[in-house]
């Protein structure tokens, strides 16, 4: 079956199933129900249609952490694949936006210029967004403009940030002993997680 075979309202579900399995590690049927209002049965067969699509395993069910996780070849079909895609995800979320990509303005002339997209691996974004859930520490290489080497930085992730240009994770530093804003493209390796962050 092709894309353009597969009516409108199930693609944008594919991509959301999609967009969570890579960048979150970990997709349950309740990631359907709350986005699109649907019943369980409905999220699914959601799920499993779109695990049949593929000609391999896209989608891995894993008990210990009762929902889907991405293969470790997880290639994506209804997106791009980009760390744009979930953290406008995200924004749009925050900010109660809804977009349609199908949605014409007629006869007016507008162009949005995109700002290059800077490569960021899911399992960065994966590991951030745990500590951050789970109020923990991590042990990471980051690059800054003012050190341009690689150093190791143990920081506690806080919350995702957006300037408008760029993504950031906010973040207590140990080393700086302050909250501070760390690009996402400027990290080097997946976070170890460590202990948890004491109550300051």
């Amino acid at each position: 079956m092709k894309q353009k075979d597969i009516k409108w309202d199930q693609q944008v579900r594919f991509r959301l199933i999609e967009i969570i399995a890579q960048w979150e590690g970990r997709l349950t049927t309740k990631h359907l129900c709350e986005a699109f209002r649907i019943g369980r049965q409905q999220a699914s067969r959601d799920i499993n249609k779109y695990i049949s699509l593929t000609d391999r395993e896209q989608l891995v069910l894993d008990r210990t952490i009762k929902g889907y996780k991405p293969a470790d070849d997880f290639k994506p079909f209804f997106t791009q694949g980009t760390a744009h895609e979930y953290l406008t995800m995200l924004h749009q979320q925050h900010n109660n936006d809804e977009t349609f990509e199908f949605f014409s303005w007629g006869e007016a002339q507008s162009t949005v210029l995109s700002v290059p997209d800077r490569v960021v691996s899911p399992k960065i974004v994966r590991g951030l967004i745990a500590a951050a859930r789970a109020n923990l520490r991590v042990d990471i290489d980051y690059v800054s403009l003012s050190t341009p080497e690689i150093r190791g930085r143990i920081i506690a992730p806080h919350s995702l940030v957006y300037d408008g240009i760029r993504w950031h994770i906010r973040a207590y530093c140990e080393e700086r002993k302050e909250y501070l804003d760390f690009v996402l493209s400027r990290f080097r390796s997946e976070p170890d997680l460590m202990d948890r962050l004491a109550q300051r």
